[in-house]
């Protein structure tokens, strides 16, 4: 029976020390790992921008804004209002 607790204690500190060690590197390489994951996600992002514009634009004005009508130049010239305090 001591023999199991034995074991038992031992894979138990193993397993501490290999999560303390996992841990230690992570906060050590934390900068590098931050870099890493800032470059590859700019790298898919400006990948992915010319289709998300493109895209979004030309559906957006083709369902979005109707045809707009020819307009004809007015043929009266406009008058200019008189002020009624003078």
């Amino acid at each position: 029976m001591q023999k199991v607790i034995n074991v038992l204690a031992i894979t138990s500190f193993a397993l501490t020390a290999s999560l303390a060690g996992g841990a230690g590197y992570v906060y050590l390489q934390r900068e590098s790992i931050k870099e890493t994951i800032r470059e590859n996600v700019m790298n898919e992002v400006t990948k992915a921008i010319p289709a998300i514009v493109n895209g979004a634009v030309g559906d957006t004005v083709k369902n979005i804004a109707p045809p707009v009508p020819a307009v004809e130049p007015p043929t009266k010239q406009m008058e200019i209002p008189v002020s009624p305090l003078n």
